[in-house]
């Protein structure tokens, strides 16, 4: 009996598993025309909100008489005019901040939640969903106002990055830190605000440590992809010039 093994094809992302255009020749040409999408189909889903997006504050405008909503919605979470303690990192920086020197750090603070977005869709352009997950988790850091309930929605996703778990480092190190905040965050809000035993800094640390361990995540993340790229591209052999290396990644 003609024995046939079974070789398992590592998935780098979700798209992976999308249906698309098959290569390889007219036999292959002939099956991606049945999964390609039209074009039109293909445009629509990254369009339809820059067509909605004016139309919404167009209506939004003719409704209320005057743009001054405009104020009260982006302006209020470009410009952070409360200064409410949260689990971000604006609060605190411009409660203590010269007020001459607001408008510089508001830029620079602002600018962080889409800075990135160039760099890793041009280095990460093979993994999607790595790079929409990536800019989650820097969203949810640099944002204005955020709460710990957005941080839910990536650490729902995740089990996604299961093949990258091998080639991470400080799994181990995030985890305690989400698991210290967890614990501390209430402790340290309930000294401050209700007890009065604590000061602002107690409560600020932990959200130092929160941020800190949502950072670590997404660059962990990052350098596992690139070992694991690296090792589907020349193996395991950890070797130059037949001597033992070690793979580091600066």
């Amino acid at each position: 009996m003609e024995e046939r093994a079974l070789v398992a094809v590592p998935v780098q992302s979700v798209g992976q598993l999308l249906p698309g255009p098959v290569p390889g020749g007219a036999a292959g040409a002939a099956a991606g025309s049945l999964s390609a999408p039209p074009a039109a189909a293909a445009c629509w889903p990254p369009c339809w909100p820059l067509a909605a997006g004016p139309g919404l504050l167009l209506l939004s405008a003719h409704a209320l008489g005057d743009w001054s909503f405009l104020r009260s919605t982006y302006g209020f979470i470009l410009w952070t005019w409360d200064l409410s303690p949260n689990v971000g990192l604006f609060w605190y920086f411009f409660t203590e901040m010269f007020q001459h020197f607001e408008s510089l750090f508001i830029a620079t603070f602002q600018i962080n939640a889409f800075i990135y977005a160039v760099p890793l869709t041009l280095r990460f352009r093979g993994q999607p969903v790595l790079v929409m997950f990536a800019l989650l988790v820097l969203m949810v850091t640099f944002k204005s106002y955020p709460s710990v309930a957005e941080a839910g929605l990536y650490l729902a996703l995740l089990p996604l990055w299961r093949p990258l778990a091998p080639h991470a480092r400080y799994g181990f190190v995030v985890t305690c830190f989400y698991a210290s905040v967890m614990v501390l965050a209430p402790v340290m809000w309930t000294l401050w605000i209700h007890a009065g035993s604590a000061n602002a800094n107690f409560f600020f640390a932990v959200t130092l440590a929160y941020n800190a361990a949502q950072i670590f995540l997404v660059t962990d993340l990052l350098f596992a992809q690139l070992k694991r790229d690296h090792v589907l591209t020349h193996g395991t052999a950890k070797e130059v010039e037949g001597k033992p290396a070690k793979l580091v990644l600066c």
